[in-house]
């Protein structure tokens, strides 16, 4: 994962300061990480032949 993670289950204290749109966005946005770090963990990067020139 990476350094800097949100947790959806777990909002900083801004969170809460935010408007609802804001709010909505921010865990719409959470959850996207989360899943794309999901996705990463488990279709790593294509690493291609180095013998293409």
């Amino acid at each position: 994962m990476s350094a800097l993670t949100r947790n959806s289950s777990n909002p900083p204290p801004y969170f809460y300061d935010l408007n609802p749109q804001q709010q909505k966005n921010w865990m719409k946005t959470t959850c996207r990480m989360e899943k794309n770090e999901e996705l990463r963990a488990e279709y790593p990067p294509f690493q291609s032949p180095s013998n293409f020139t």
